[in-house]
């Protein structure tokens, strides 16, 4: 008896670790939107120069259910600018407020071009500086709400799944 309550308590124990590892997603993506939007708030508009505008390949392979092995191809984009904020000169290549988490890749180039079309060498922008951070200006004043919103999704189901199962397991629900 001893050890099915041993068992027990260490499945309410898991189910319940893991329920706060996923809300914890969850509460880390409305964070994360959350400051975004201060971020986008309290921002100025400044002018800036496009510097560069680059797509990136690169390359992964995986292996495949009949032995072989497939070669996935990803494209990325870089946007630099540069502008003038209080005096001083930066050149940054963050195209969202949050730019450090974004990675975004495309599948085709032809995608990836697509997202980078407005930009050309040597355009004036308007970029968006937070006076907080002036060396880390972004040219898109939105959030990236699909990320931040996956994250809680996520995180909800699978934190509320975990729990869900562990109060079935006691004999709750």
């Amino acid at each position: 008896m001893a050890t099915a309550l041993q068992a027990g308590v260490a499945d309410v124990a898991l189910g319940l670790g893991l329920g706060l590892v996923g809300f914890a997603l969850a509460g880390y993506g409305v964070v994360r939107h959350r400051r975004q939007r201060a971020r986008i708030e309290r921002s100025e508009p400044v002018r800036a120069t496009v510097t560069g505008v680059a797509v990136t390949e690169s390359e992964g392979v995986r292996d495949v259910e009949d032995g072989g092995q497939h070669t996935d191809r990803k494209y990325s984009t870089d946007v630099s600018f540069e502008y003038t904020y209080d005096g001083e000169t930066y050149e940054v290549s963050n195209r969202y407020p949050d730019s450090g988490a974004v990675s975004t890749k495309w599948d085709a180039r032809q995608a990836a071009e697509d997202h980078v079309e407005a930009f050309d060498e040597g355009n004036r922008v308007t970029a968006h500086v937070d006076p907080e951070r002036s060396g880390e200006a972004f040219l898109e004043a939105t959030p990236t709400w699909g990320r931040n919103a996956t994250l809680v999704a996520f995180g909800v189901l699978f934190g509320g799944g975990q729990l869900a199962a562990m109060l079935l397991a006691l004999g709750v629900l």
